[in-house]
């Protein structure tokens, strides 16, 4: 499924201003994230949206563990290692983070973290 970037963008703002914090779960060990916290962090994923580019990851195929390069596109990252992609092979969001390729031949610094869903809760995860 191929999304050009501007449509890529406003999907992604549509979700940040969706989102609505979960309530606790009846079953929850020990105190709930507060409100506060997801407001935060909602406010850290505003300030870290880029305009969306193309760009390549790293990944493991699940059960294999094999490596694969990923073409993506990115839509946020806060400068800090937290980096949010969306894979249009997959039509889902991919949470990242920098780290240096081993392969200097291959060159690509981004690595997925192995937690996939929509871009908010992927951010949220970091």
């Amino acid at each position: 499924m191929e999304t050009p970037f501007s449509e890529l963008r406003q999907k992604v703002q549509a979700e940040l201003n969706g989102y609505k914090t979960p309530e606790p779960h009846p079953q929850t060990v020990g105190l709930p994230l507060p409100p506060s916290w997801f407001s935060g962090r909602l406010a850290e994923m505003r300030a870290a949206l880029v305009m969306p580019h193309a760009s390549k990851i790293r990944d493991c195929v699940e059960g294999t563990g094999e490596l694969v390069i990923v073409d993506v596109a990115i839509v946020a990252d806060d400068g800090q290692g937290t980096i949010v992609a969306y894979d249009p092979a997959a039509d889902t969001y991919v949470l990242a983070t920098n780290y240096p390729d081993p392969d200097i031949t291959r060159g690509v610094n981004i690595v997925a973290c192995g937690i996939r869903g929509t871009a908010v809760d992927c951010f949220l995860s970091a």
